[in-house]
């Protein structure tokens, strides 16, 4: 039998952060393969959940474990997985709902969500932005990273909320008197900042401001490890401004 794990189940650090009503997409595929078959039993699939994912860290596999018994009671409660007719032993199979709800499942979103290292972000990124990434919502996940810049801006040049967009970013950088223009840089890096800035606002947080945009996943990923970038930059921007 191949690796049921790899086969059905998300990775360790994207399942823990699944609710249990998408986890149990999952569990429901992993239900529903006849080479996994033997698990359907409550009993055996407990045996199952209490070591997952092999090679992971012991706190990492309980916390697993406990989410995928939350997904196995969401799955019972809803009635998508059911007691097969006549078992005397916790014998369960898929419903009909619960096939038809597979069958509408997007998977491969989650399988994506590796293209964005959770570890490698900004905390605010990571817990605003990451969660919606792993969801294939990737028209959304680039807007929010780059308002998060905007935001930070704004907070750190002490600029209303009325203020925003490129024009802001200009002001806020503007080689000669911005507010967050390093004055120990030469002119030249000064106005370059400044152009990435509002470069990276004009390009990645307008356009969804008026439509949706059909970011590829890859695509939206390296928008989003821009966005960390930035975000770092702001982070240093505020230490000299607090020195």
């Amino acid at each position: 039998m191949s690796d049921p794990y790899a086969k059905h189940l998300p990775p360790p650090d994207v399942a823990v952060e699944l609710p249990p009503e998408e986890l149990a997409l999952f569990v429901l595929r992993f239900l529903n393969d006849p080479e996994t078959s033997s698990y359907r039993n409550r009993y055996s699939f407990t045996l199952l959940s209490s070591t997952p994912y092999p090679g992971t860290e012991r706190k990492q596999r309980e916390a697993v474990a406990m989410a995928l018994a939350e997904a196995w009671a969401w799955l019972e409660r809803e009635g998508l997985v059911v007691l097969r007719p006549g078992s005397q032993n916790e014998w369960y199979e898929v419903s009909r709902r619960g096939k038809a709800l597979q069958a509408q499942a997007d998977f491969e979103a989650y399988r994506r969500g590796g293209l964005l290292r959770r570890d490698s972000l900004d905390p605010t990124l990571e817990q605003k932005v990451w969660p919606l990434f792993i969801r294939g919502d990737y028209d959304v996940v680039v807007f929010q990273a780059f308002k998060l810049i905007e935001v930070k801006v704004r907070r750190l040049a002490d600029y209303p909320d009325s203020d925003y967009g490129v024009e802001m970013m200009r002001r806020a950088f503007a080689a000669s008197g911005g507010p967050l223009a390093d004055p120990k840089q030469e002119k030249g890096e000064r106005e370059a900042v400044a152009a990435l800035f509002w470069g990276a606002i004009g390009v990645f947080k307008n356009p969804g401001s008026h439509r949706v945009v059909a970011w590829h996943p890859a695509e939206a990923a390296e928008a989003v490890y821009l966005a960390n970038t930035l975000l770092r930059m702001l982070g240093q921007i505020e230490e000299r401004m607090h020195k």
